[in-house]
């Protein structure tokens, strides 16, 4: 079942929108990543485990600078290792 939603957003969401094919496929899924994230955060939360909104950008961030510095052949390394199904060494 599906359900006609409008909504006004800024020029440069509207701009971005243009550019999907479908545009409803595209915004249902990422309000199912918010929503996820959001269950995810909660469940953290209920755990003991408080994560701010910084912490997160700086992690993202880490990862981001992580794969920017990853070797051609660490990276075929890792795909070796996950495809095998085994842990990579801490």
């Amino acid at each position: 079942m599906t359900k006609k939603v409008t909504v006004s957003v800024p020029d440069d969401v509207a701009e971005r929108l243009g550019s999907e094919r479908n545009v409803s496929y595209f915004v249902s899924e990422l309000v199912r990543r918010q929503i996820t994230h959001e269950r995810t955060m909660a469940l953290l939360a209920e755990s003991g485990y408080s994560i701010t909104d910084e912490e997160m950008d700086d992690a993202f961030s880490e990862i981001q600078d992580a794969k920017r510095t990853m070797t051609a052949s660490l990276r075929r390394h890792a795909e070796e290792v996950l495809a095998a199904g085994r842990r990579p060494p801490r």
